[in-house]
């Protein structure tokens, strides 16, 4: 992913995150599948998504007609509305700071045509909190918003672990271990 603060970049994060990215890109494309990096440091929380298009709007090309391109408009925005897509615990206080949100084919910035077979959406979300350690639960709406999403297969580290884990419709809640 990268679009990750310069801040996260520190040595005790560096090496998971770009070893679980290193790991992902010989991965195989999976319709369905989004994969996911969650990273907690200090009083920030990032998320770092890849999504295939198939699993937003239900093809991996340039929209062809209007309706496609409103639907690929109305992907775009959802996927920016942070706080909604993932919500913590109160506790937490949590707040979206910021969300990048990357689809070359969807934004009409690349070409239509055999490079678009598995193209994908790349997202990063960034939160702010004022007690990160009371964050032990995160759940994540992706899959109300994006029918077509069926699994997220994710990764988070912090200061005190690194944890892979996978989220499914009826099991979309990340329970936090050691925090």
């Amino acid at each position: 992913m990268r679009h990750l603060p310069q801040s996260l970049l520190r040595p005790l994060l560096c090496v998971p995150l770009l070893c679980a990215a290193t790991a992902w890109a010989g991965k195989a494309h999976r319709h369905g599948v989004a994969e996911m990096q969650l990273a907690i440091e200090q009083t920030q929380v990032v998320v770092a998504m890849e999504i295939p298009l198939d699993s937003l709007v239900g093809y991996e090309r340039a929209p062809r007609n209007e309706a496609e391109r409103r639907a690929a408009a109305d992907a775009l925005v959802k996927m920016k509305e942070a706080g909604s897509l993932f919500k913590f615990d109160a506790a937490a206080a949590c707040r979206a700071k910021e969300a990048t949100v990357e689809a070359p084919v969807l934004e009409g910035k690349a070409a239509s045509g055999k490079n678009d077979e598995h193209a994908q959406l790349e997202a990063t979300f960034v939160f702010v909190c004022s007690d990160p350690a009371k964050i032990t639960r995160i759940e994540v709406n992706l899959f109300d918003t994006f029918k077509r999403l069926e699994k997220i297969e994710g990764q988070s580290v912090s200061v005190r672990n690194q944890t892979k884990f996978v989220l499914t419709r009826s099991a979309r809640v990340f329970k936090l271990s050691g925090q």
